[in-house]
C-alpha cells in the first residue's frame, strides 16, 4: 500500500513511517520530523526587511539628489542584505555576508553621520546596521 500523503507534496520517509518529509516550499526550507507535524524553518524577515529598508532608501535619496553612483551603491548593498537574509534563512548560522553587508554600513553611515551630525538618514541606517550586527552575533549564540 502506497503511503498517503498528509500534506501537499509531503510523504513518509521509506526507512520509517513515523517520519514525515515535506520538500522545501515558499515558506522556506523543511526538516523531517517525528509525528505528524512538520517544521517550517522562518523565513528572516528582519533580514529581509533590512535590506528592503536600504534598497528603498537608495532609491528615494537618488530621486532627492539623483547621484546616480549612490544609487548603483545602495542597490548593490540592498542585493548583498537581501542574499544575506536568503541565505540566514535557509542556514541560521550563516550570518558571514549578512554580517558584512550590517558592518560595512554601519562603517560607512557611521562616518557619515559623524561628519554632518544628521540623523536622517546617516544616523538612522548607521544605527539600524548596529542593531542588525547584534542580532546577527546573536543568532550565532
Amino acid at each position: 500500500m502506497a503511503p498517503m500523503p498528509l500534506l501537499l507534496g509531503c510523504t513518509h520517509m521509506p526507512a520509517s513511517s513515523a517520519v514525515l518529509y515535506c520538500p522545501p516550499s515558499v515558506f522556506g526550507p523543511t526538516v523531517p520530523l517525528l509525528g505528524d507535524s512538520v517544521a517550517v524553518l522562518p523565513m528572516d524577515l528582519v533580514g529581509f526587511g533590512y535590506a528592503a529598508l536600504v534598497t528603498f532608501g537608495s532609491i528615494l535619496g537618488y530621486k532627492r539628489r539623483g547621484g546616480i553612483p549612490s544609487l548603483i551603491a545602495g542597490l548593490f548593498v540592498g542585493f548583498l542584505a537581501a542574499y544575506g537574509a536568503y541565505r540566514v534563512s535557509n542556514d541560521k548560522r550563516d550570518v558571514k555576508l549578512s554580517l558584512f553587508t550590517a558592518f560595512f554600513l554601519a562603517t560607512i553611515m557611521g562616518v557619515r553621520f559623524k561628519r554632518s551630525k544628521k540623523i536622517m538618514p546617516a544616523g538612522l541606517v548607521a544605527g539600524l546596521s548596529l542593531l542588525m550586527i547584534l542580532r546577527l552575533v546573536f543568532l550565532l549564540l
